[in-house]
């Protein structure tokens, strides 16, 4: 049944930890803007609802020994705030978060009343069901586990000056874990797995092609499913987990 498009439109898109999450957001972002430029996007990542750590917390993280992929470090009760009012189509501003200090900064994202499409992407966007209810269309981007670990040493060691042990440390003894218990089982929630992102073209234009029906107005098809064909390619499995998303 055809109606009116949503406005905004929200996207959640989620994945492991240096899937391509970032990267898909872009390339989206980029074709529209390409193809509607009078239209409005913003990004908007989930280390920005990161909660304020204690003393003894950044203790901890300054020497790499705190979780930050797991659910307990997020602040989702203030994310489903600011959804809902972006939602009302009230303006936000969003405090950046510095991940070098483990704290807010004084860098500010300013979202506009008006704005058109708001895309917000991190390992646990799909974790909490009031956030993840919200959103009009939910993306994961699926990533084998060794190339994954490849991209985040990379990205990790040039771009944060992290030493090679001490990123393979966490990796084993954080980022895995909380991807195989906490990540992985919210795949289910999708409506799209886009393997090999960005640079997955069809997945994408696919998408965008449908975003750019909804900003413009056109009228769509209720469920995005239909509109949407959820290719996968081989899925990766959770292994051993008890713990399931609420």
């Amino acid at each position: 049944m055809a109606q009116t498009a949503f406005k905004p439109f929200l996207i959640g898109i989620s994945g492991g930890a240096a899937s391509g999450k970032a990267e898909a957001c872009k390339k989206i972002k980029d074709v529209l803007y390409k193809k509607a430029k009078e239209k409005k996007v913003e990004v908007l990542s989930l280390s920005s609802f990161y909660r304020e750590l204690s003393d003894e917390e950044r203790m901890l993280a300054l020497n790499s020994e705190f979780d930050f992929d797991h659910p307990n470090s997020f602040d989702f009760k203030y994310l489903a705030e600011v959804l809902k009012k972006i939602k009302q189509k009230e303006s936000v501003v969003l405090h950046r978060y510095d991940c070098s200090a483990y704290s807010s900064t004084p860098d500010v994202q300013e979202i506009p009343d008006d704005v058109d499409v708001i895309i917000v992407e991190g390992i646990l966007t799909f974790y909490q069901k009031e956030v993840r209810d919200m959103f009009h269309l939910k993306i994961f981007v699926e990533s084998d586990a060794d190339t994954r670990l490849c991209r985040k040493v990379l990205r990790d060691v040039s771009m944060k000056g992290r030493c090679l042990e001490s990123v393979l440390d966490s990796y084993f003894k954080y980022v895995k874990p909380a991807f195989e218990e906490f990540c992985l089982p919210t795949k289910k929630y999708a409506d799209v797995i886009l393997p090999r992102a960005p640079d997955n073209h069809v997945g994408v234009d696919l998408i965008t092609e449908h975003l750019l029906q909804l900003v413009n107005d056109t009228p769509i098809i209720h469920n995005v499913q239909q509109c949407i064909p959820r290719v996968r390619n081989q899925s990766e499995s959770c292994v051993g987990s008890t713990f399931r998303p609420h």
